[in-house]
């Protein structure tokens, strides 16, 4: 099985397995270009694939490090200010933030190694 296939798949299942209150995980494909034209079920994941870095190790098999983003979308339309009625169900983003790491953070398979948070970046 191709290394990027086997390593979503894992991130599916365990998403699946470990976050609940995730109802959707796909692949990035451009979706988010229009989001408006793409449905999907919130909150939802999706899985985009960054640089990249081959080393051969000692054997001269390839290996490397892959950088995995993943996309957070919740669909929230409540206020999260002080003395809001809704900001407990506004604040549930940060919940759902954490479920998800909790669940990926350790993710290994046959052929990777433990995933690792590297950086997280709000973009509202």
């Amino acid at each position: 099985m191709a290394i990027k296939k086997e390593i979503f798949k894992a991130i599916q299942a365990r998403i699946q397995e470990k976050a609940p209150s995730i109802k959707w995980v796909d692949k990035l494909f451009g979706q988010t270009q229009n989001i408006s034209n793409y449905v999907m079920n919130y909150p939802a994941v999706l899985i985009e694939y960054g640089q990249f870095k081959p080393y051969s190790n000692l054997n001269g098999i390839q290996e490397g490090t892959l950088e995995i983003i993943i996309h957070l979308f919740v669909e929230n339309y409540s206020d999260a200010h002080l003395g809001s009625r809704d900001q407990e169900y506004a604040l549930l983003y940060f919940d759902i933030l954490d479920e998800l790491h909790e669940a990926l953070n350790t993710l290994s398979g046959e052929n990777f190694s433990t995933l690792e948070r590297i950086g997280e970046d709000e973009d509202n």
